[in-house]
């Protein structure tokens, strides 16, 4: 199988496992919050979306301008000695779980499915769960296939 290949399935994998993800929200949700099947679910993957469709969208775009602040060489003038790069790489990682966080909980507030301390814990959790858990099983389920095929 081609290098290609394996990445095209890398990818694949990851976004399954972001599907299962939201699948496994709506079913503890059914569970813990008394709400409909149907509406977990759509509370999770709309919730999903949006948080992955804007930190996408903020990431392409912190990552554009400091491409084009290296480019135009005014990198060099910001006070940060030549770190620009990697401290605003790192403040929008930080800032990408706080924004799934809160969109969260104005879904679940939006859906009426919980409220109140339980619904900012749930959306604390559930956001780094949903950055950490399917990237970390993508991770070991491709270092385990690299090393077989």
């Amino acid at each position: 199988m081609s290098t290609v290949n394996k990445e095209y399935l890398a990818i694949l994998l990851y976004l399954v496992l972001l599907v299962v993800y939201g699948v496994c929200e709506a079913i503890w949700l059914r569970k813990r919050a008394s709400a409909s099947f149907g509406r977990a679910l759509l509370f999770s993957w709309l919730s999903n979306l949006l948080g992955f469709s804007l930190g996408f969208a903020i990431l392409f775009v912190t990552v554009g301008v400091t491409l084009a602040l290296a480019w135009d060489g005014s990198m060099e003038r910001l006070p940060f000695k030549g770190n620009e790069a990697g401290v605003i790489l790192v403040l929008v990682v930080l800032f990408l779980p706080a924004l799934l966080m809160l969109l969260k909980r104005a879904f679940l507030a939006l859906f009426s499915i919980r409220s109140g301390r339980g619904a900012w814990v749930f959306a604390l959790l559930s956001s780094l769960t949903f950055w950490l858990l399917p990237l970390a099983l993508t991770y070991a389920l491709v270092k385990l296939f690299w090393r077989f095929f």
